[in-house]
């Protein structure tokens, strides 16, 4: 299998990732913004 054709699959794989966390956190923005920032939070990257 060719270099190009792994990126392809790779886009693919990462798209439909990226379609399916869009529909679950929009379903839920409010609930998952507050679990965002509780992250960042706890990594220390922002300040409470």
């Amino acid at each position: 299998m060719g270099d190009q054709a792994i990126q392809r699959k790779l886009a693919a794989i990462l798209y439909a990732d990226v379609a399916g966390y869009s529909r679950l956190t929009g379903q839920d923005e409010d609930a998952d913004f507050e679990h965002f920032v509780e992250r960042l939070l706890l990594a220390g990257l922002q300040e409470g």
